[in-house]
């Protein structure tokens, strides 16, 4: 370890070197030595820089003054990327001159909109561009970088609006033709999606208004990822058609029906899932899973319904094409729709009821979609069921 110099006290040269920092520091803050990077936007908020500027334009026009903020500005943008920042400073500056000349003036907007660009400030690039067009409507470079601008804040109506604008002025120019294409492809992505959402919802509220008609109820939606995005429909004959979910609840492996229409009875289906020809169920070593012994349940008070005005939102393949605070997602786990355990009754379905019939009825509540538990007559899991040793995860 090195030992201090004779006759240097150590604590005396820790602080001389603190305050040759310290006066390093203020030297900074004085104009002469300032850093391009600490310099304020408006030169007026340090007098010093102020001082200093007046002596070095005492002389020039405000357009000349204008021009060498603006020559300074395109230096900086030749610089590295660290120094973009003070090319917007340098062209503000050129701006700030207020020179009569509107083309000069659009130059400096347009040239303030490049560099905000390339800083990826889209929304500052876009006024400055449009600026630069209104003051000069013909300079091309102002109505490039707007449709790029816009085109980047995914406003693509805009952009298409802007490159043919400046098509308009200069039509072979490749860039603006480049920029019009892509932005017309997003226009028709845009709307193509937005029609299909209006469909969707439209279409969700017509169902939503028809089970109020029949007096169907509908709560928080259940088993989403089984559900595979399947919601119902209603076709010309006003006929509703559901997806349903059976579950076998000693295994919690599950079926799905895509279309169930509400007229169905469910003897139909249960012959095409256990009839003969039917193959068995793989997990069913016991083969108590049979046409003769199979039984299905619903449990009544299972939850409680959703407001009226949240139904269209359940039957949305995409959910998030609402602007909801709270989607009926999160209502799925929100105590508000719990019901008491003791409320909650197993309902067994005759095989001769139709769909319509069973969803109609008194504390039944669809889960989204019409869900059904399946057992097996007089087997352990059945009985387990039927005395409150097995609930629904």
């Amino acid at each position: 370890m090195e030992s201090p110099a004779p006759g240097k006290d150590p604590a005396n040269s820790k602080a001389s070197d603190s305050e040759a920092a310290n006066a390093l520091k203020q030297m900074e803050k004085m104009a002469l030595f300032m850093k391009p990077e600490d310099m304020p936007e408006d030169p007026s908020q340090n007098d010093d820089l102020a001082a200093i500027q007046a002596l070095i334009y005492d002389d020039q026009t405000p357009e000349e003054i204008a021009e060498n903020f603006k020559d300074q500005g395109n230096h900086a943008l030749t610089k590295h990327k660290r120094f973009i920042p003070d090319a917007v400073k340098f062209y503000t500056q050129a701006i700030d001159q207020k020179v009569e000349d509107p083309v000069r003036n659009s130059i400096y907007y347009a040239n303030r909109s490049h560099a905000n660009l390339l800083l990826g400030n889209y929304r500052r690039a876009l006024q400055d561009s449009q600026e630069a067009v209104r003051l000069n409507p013909d300079n091309i470079k102002a109505y490039f970088r707007a449709a790029k601008a816009a085109f980047n804040l995914g406003e693509y109506d805009e952009a298409v609006q802007q490159a043919m604008a400046g098509l308009e002025k200069d039509p072979e120019n490749e860039e603006l033709r480049k920029w019009k294409e892509k932005a017309e492809k997003e226009v028709a992505v845009t709307r193509a999606r937005r029609d299909r959402e209006a469909k969707a919802l439209a279409d969700s509220q017509r169902l939503a208004k028809a089970l109020v008609e029949r007096e169907v109820k509908v709560g928080p939606p259940a088993y989403k990822q089984q559900r595979g995005g399947k919601v119902p429909w209603i076709d010309e004959s006003n006929l509703i058609h559901w997806p349903v979910l059976f579950v076998y609840g000693e295994t919690m492996v599950t079926d799905f029906i895509e279309d169930f229409m509400e007229t169905d009875n469910f003897r139909f289906h249960l012959d095409d899932m256990f009839g003969d020809g039917a193959p068995p169920l793989a997990w069913d070593q016991r083969r108590e899973y049979t046409r003769d012994r199979v039984q299905l349940y619903y449990q009544e008070n299972a939850m409680k319904p959703l407001p009226q005005t949240r139904w269209p939102e359940v039957f949305l393949s995409d959910p998030g094409a609402t602007a909801a605070a709270e989607t009926v997602e999160d209502a799925a786990t929100s105590t508000s729709f719990v019901t008491h355990p003791e409320d909650r009754r197993w309902r067994r379905i005759e095989e001769q009821d139709t769909l319509g019939a069973i969803l109609a009825r008194p504390g039944h509540v669809i889960p989204g979609i019409p869900v059904f538990y399946v057992t097996s007559e007089n087997s352990s899991f059945a009985s387990r069921m039927s005395n409150g040793q097995w609930v629904p995860p």
